[in-house]
């Protein structure tokens, strides 16, 4: 008499549903573990901060002996612009002048704001000194107004502050 595999039952209802059950040890413990991963991500990303930049558009025009500058600030970065901040003009877009940078610094924040059809964006105006434009015993001339690519250091940020940035903002609605 050959006895079929379906007859014969290995385990008891109670052995089957104790080995189909995860230790609750080890629940807790992938739970901790998690929780300390996330905990220590936050208070990492915290405490690192980093530079803020701000890649923007100027635009350079000689007049008489000083040079004017104008830059294109987007909207939606005013309120991260001060007195004082650091411009890094570079001429990396003009052929044979790469590397070249002119470093300036913001003296007024704008307060009017100019909405055109690219988008909203408010202008500020800076004029360069002799002491500025000479860079390596070399003088600057700008004989048409030109684009250059800007970057204003807006100061320091911290990553967590980075992502929960636009969540203020959402707030304010």
């Amino acid at each position: 008499m050959v006895i079929g595999v379906d007859n014969i039952e290995l385990r008891s209802e109670k052995a089957r549903s104790v080995i189909g059950q995860i230790p609750p040890i080890i629940v807790r413990m992938g739970i901790a573990i998690m929780s300390i991963i996330i905990i220590t991500f936050l208070l990492v990303s915290y405490f690192i901060k980093f530079d803020y930049i701000i890649k923007t558009t100027a635009y350079l025009e000689q007049k008489s002996d000083s040079i004017t500058v104008i830059i294109k600030i987007p909207a939606n970065e005013i309120n991260k612009i001060k007195h004082g901040q650091k411009v890094i003009l570079s001429f990396d877009n003009i052929p044979y002048l790469y590397n070249k940078k002119l470093v300036t610094e913001i003296i007024s924040v704008p307060n009017v704001i100019d909405i055109s059809s690219s988008g909203g964006y408010f202008f500020t105006k800076i004029t360069l000194t002799n002491e500025i434009l000479i860079e390596n015993g070399s003088e600057f001339k700008i004989s048409t107004k030109i684009e250059l690519n800007a970057e204003i250091l807006a100061g320091k940020t911290s990553f967590l502050e980075r992502i929960t940035e636009p969540l203020k903002s959402l707030n304010k609605i």
